[in-house]
């Protein structure tokens, strides 16, 4: 493994935010090297930047921390960025062409279906990738036609867009973090790159990705995207409407994780104690309650699921099934639930190969979406750091331009045989000669001397003299080791 061909990827979340580090070798198994996970700190909601400053902040302590796994003279210099944004979605396009002959279908013909698609343009909307097309020849379904013969041919492709301050927020906040934009990708999509199989795509499956502030569903037919679709509601819901039981938000989201369920007809008689404002006193909730609440808001995503499959007009034709993931979908009773309404529910699980585990931690769900985008990577993001000589150069070219600029304004320094100098208010006619003239030059010369040598003392002066005591103390602390 080559360090310099390292990707480095930030999946945007709006609860928290996962960075990782990794590479692809010549199988395109995805090796992860090293990640970090950070708070987004209400800086992304529904899975947008909401604070450009604060995002900011958040990659750069993400891209820091990433930095610390790096070799010696590596640095991260640009970044990736996925987002699962609530305004993402698919629009289809279809390509047709009919011919009076019959024709061989070329590569020509299928790059000039792709070339029409980049150029379409909707307002206010920024096209993120375009999917990989389906065609339908002389009426009949064909997954590579190039080198059929036919008459009739289309082509129908998923363009993924977002409104535009999507990609142009995400990408202020990376460049004001100091880094390169090595590009956008599209979240949803990079889960399914790691946890869909081809024959799933094939036979058709659905994807339901239920994060804190959004949830993705992407469905999936004959090999490729069918419809995409995020929508702005996710686990944080389910805490806002707790906090109803006179709870501030962080205590509700706590309420969530260890007494939210769906089970409610099993728990309608018991309590439990929570902590009031004062922090002092108690008060008891019903399960019952926090059951209620909870199962309610669950069922009102679930419907919206339901709803976007229904639009997709592939409700019956998905052979696959559907794998269901996220935050969200750890509730107890969720799954069952899904279960009971839409049979074939499958969690999330990793396609094993293609993904190289060799770090301590263990992988969690969390990471897959990280790890997809690492799959979509296709660009080294890091560079070599900076040599301490090029630093060292350009400070003496500094120097000497300052230097330059002084003498510059210094009025004994101007060109001519007769010079008006004004000093204390008089004003005092000088005639230079050839011999002044040297001598002057001498003098100043000696004097640019002196400053550059000043000025490079000071800038590492103190860093040597730091360096030196540094090395008489080990060699002190040595001796009396040894003593």
């Amino acid at each position: 493994m080559n360090m310099h061909d390292i990707m480095a990827v930030i999946d945007l979340g709006s609860a928290s935010s996962v960075g990782m580090l990794g590479y692809k070798d010549a199988d395109n198994v995805v090796h992860p090297t090293a990640f970090v996970e950070e708070p987004s700190l209400g800086n992304i909601r529904h899975g947008y930047v909401y604070n450009v400053d604060g995002t900011a902040a958040l990659i750069k302590r993400i891209v820091t921390a990433l930095d610390k796994n790096l070799e010696e003279n590596l640095t991260i210099s640009q970044v990736y960025v996925g987002v699962g944004a609530q305004s993402l979605s698919t629009t289809e396009y279809i390509v047709s062409r009919s011919f009076p002959e019959e024709i061989i279908i070329s590569e020509e013909l299928i790059q000039e279906f792709t070339e029409e698609v980049e150029r379409v343009y909707t307002e206010g909307r920024e096209t993120l990738m375009i999917t990989a097309p389906f065609f339908i020849v002389n009426g009949m379904q064909a997954l590579r036609p190039q080198g059929m013969p036919c008459r009739e041919i289309e082509a129908v492709f998923q363009i993924v867009s977002a409104r535009s301050s999507i990609k142009r927020n995400v990408q202020l906040a990376v460049e004001k973090a100091g880094l390169g934009f090595a590009g956008l990708l599209v979240s949803p999509i990079a889960l399914a790159e790691v946890t869909l199989s081809a024959e799933e795509r094939i036979l058709g499956c659905s994807q339901i990705d239920l994060g804190a502030g959004c949830t993705s569903v992407c469905i999936y037919k004959s090999g490729t995207l069918a419809m995409l679709q995020v929508l702005p509601m996710g686990g944080a819901n389910v805490t806002m409407d707790l906090t109803s039981l006179r709870l501030v938000e962080a205590d509700a989201e706590a309420l969530k994780l260890d007494s939210a369920s769906m089970n409610i007809e099993n728990d309608k008689e018991k309590t439990l104690s929570i902590k009031v404002p004062d922090r002092q006193t108690e008060r008891v909730i019903k399960y019952y309650d926090i059951g209620k609440l909870t199962a309610a808001r669950m069922k009102e995503i679930l419907a919206n699921i339901v709803n976007i499959i229904k639009i997709s007009n592939l409700q019956n034709t998905l052979d696959a099934g559907m794998q269901v993931g996220g935050g969200g979908a750890q509730l107890d009773g969720f799954i069952d639930y899904l279960t009971k309404e839409l049979q074939a529910v499958n969690p999330i699980q990793l396609r094993h190969d293609l993904i190289s585990w060799d770090l301590d931690e263990a992988l969690r769900p969390k990471l897959y979406t990280a790890i997809g985008l690492l799959r979509m990577a296709n660009m080294a993001c890091t560079t070599n750091k900076r040599p301490w000589s090029e630093y060292v150069d350009e400070t003496l070219q500094k120097s000497e331009r300052t230097e330059t600029d002084e003498l510059a304004t210094d009025p004994w320094s101007r060109k001519g045989e007769n010079a008006d100098v004004i000093s204390s208010g008089i004003t005092i006619e000088h005639n230079s000669n050839e011999k002044n003239e040297e001598k002057k030059g001498s003098l100043k010369k000696k004097k640019s001397e002196e400053k550059k040598t000043s000025k490079i003392g000071a800038i590492f002066g103190d860093k040597i003299n730091r360096l030196f005591d540094f090395l008489g103390d080990g060699d002190e602390t040595d001796n009396n080791t040894k003593n």
